[in-house]
């Protein structure tokens, strides 16, 4: 067995069925990057699933990763974008039952799999390690949490916002409201 200790950037294809509450017809959900059916890369540049050739460091240089998800009001699609202009691929509207008009929720967050046949928690970290109260340069963090409205104009989420931990222990929030960040939240554990 061997141990990856390089950040990846994975796709989940539960984030457009789970995340934006809509149902996919045809596809099993829980699967990863490639291993789902549907997404079209576009670009040849960034390989969803390989390891960052960046990452923070404990009290040091924090890096970001800058993503948007967003449909296309003309086509339907749901693309993906990370840093500024970087357009990764979208999944095709054909995929979705319940997404033409938009999406009725959303959400971030991290997650820990275990892919063994017997389900059990798993004792890998989140993040650094560190629980979300150490917060800048200790623990993981979203910000500038937005969503882009049905005039594609980016603003802060509205509704409801709450905070879910599967294993409280082991991993947990630590949720805010920053005069720079926005809405944001701080994530990581020891596991």
């Amino acid at each position: 067995m061997s141990l990856s200790l390089y950040t990846r950037i994975n796709m989940v294809m539960t984030i457009l069925d789970t995340l934006f509450t809509g149902q996919m017809t045809g596809i099993d959900t829980g699967c990863y990057n490639f291993d789902c059916p549907g997404f079209v890369p576009i670009n040849q540049h960034f390989a969803v699933g390989a390891a960052a050739q960046s990452v923070s460091t404990l009290d040091g240089r924090q890096e970001q990763f800058p993503a948007t998800i967003w449909m296309d009001p003309h086509s339907g699609h749901w693309w993906l974008k990370f840093s500024t202009n970087l357009a990764i691929g979208y999944w095709p509207s054909t995929l979705f039952t319940h997404l033409q008009n938009g999406a009725t929720e959303v959400q971030w967050g991290e997650e820990i799999a275990n892919k063994k046949d017997q389900p059990q928690h798993t004792t890998t970290k989140m993040g650094r390690g560190n629980f979300a109260q150490e917060g800048w340069r200790k623990a993981s963090y979203f910000r500038n949490l937005e969503i882009i409205d049905e005039g594609e104009i980016t603003r802060p989420p509205f509704g409801t916002v709450y905070t879910y931990m599967s294993h409280e222990s082991c991993y947990n929030i630590k949720p805010g409201i920053h005069n720079v960040w926005g809405l944001c939240f701080y994530y990581c554990g020891p596991g």
